[in-house]
């Protein structure tokens, strides 16, 4: 976690550095319990949603608690979860970008049609 935070781009760097010092600390928490509380502390600086807290909360639950092929199973399915809901923000931004550029260029018409 410590060298994620060292590579990351903010803010998850922030989030990652977090949970790297939780768990260093004498008689610090379980993974999950530091990760938790990183993603509590970390997420409002943040520009991710709820479905992909849920993903990052799950892939915390799992991590450290099997053996490596396991931990790569669980990371490629976090991934694919993450890509998914990355899909859905662009289909969101397709639908919604046009609509508020169309609903900019009428509320300027309207500004420039009271003003004459």
């Amino acid at each position: 976690l410590a060298s994620l935070a060292e590579t990351a781009p903010a803010p998850l760097s922030g989030l990652f550095g977090k949970a790297a010092d939780r768990l260093l600390q004498e008689c610090g928490p379980s993974l999950f319990e530091s990760w938790e509380q990183a993603i509590a502390l970390s997420w409002n600086q943040t520009a991710l949603k709820q479905p992909e807290r849920e993903i990052f909360l799950r892939l915390g639950a799992v991590l450290g608690t099997s053996d490596r092929d396991d931990q790569r199973k669980h990371l490629r399915l976090a991934i694919n979860q993450l890509l998914a809901e990355e899909k859905v923000a662009a289909e969101e931004f397709k639908t919604y970008g046009s609509m508020w550029r169309s609903l900019g260029l009428l509320s300027g018409i309207l500004v420039v049609i009271l003003m004459y």
